[in-house]
């Protein structure tokens, strides 16, 4: 596939000619080059999710909605949290959301925020 504008990066072009150079002892740098198969690899460093505390503590969580959800082959409806708006336990069965995980607690489960804004789940032994 041609790339757009006829032009490569020329450092890849440079990359390319010297790999091929160490392989075969030469390489024509003024011939047009064809990528058949092309392999990239690439590392991204990420900041930190931050997760900041709830925005206030409260006895009970606010429910947002309900989802049906099936445990062991029983559909039920379960309320959903938002993350931010934990202020105590949540028993499962539920789901906590927030904006890069959904978190699902079982029953016999509960989750309830801890410093630093953490999340402690524990079992529930019944």
């Amino acid at each position: 596939m041609p790339l757009a504008g006829e032009f490569a990066d020329d450092i890849l072009l440079e990359s390319f000619h010297d790999a091929y150079r160490l392989r075969y002892g030469h390489a024509q740098t003024s011939a047009p080059v064809e990528f058949v198969a092309l392999r990239m690899a690439g590392i991204v460093s990420f900041d930190r999710t931050r997760v900041e505390p709830p925005k206030r503590q409260s006895e009970h969580a606010k429910i947002i909605g309900e989802s049906n959800v099936v445990f062991d082959g029983q559909l039920m409806t379960i309320p959903i949290y938002g993350r931010h708006d934990l202020g105590t336990i949540v028993e499962g069965p539920a789901i906590v959301i927030e904006n890069s995980t959904t978190i699902l607690i079982p029953q016999e489960w509960s989750i309830r925020p801890a410093k630093e804004a953490h999340l402690i789940m524990e079992y529930q032994a019944g």
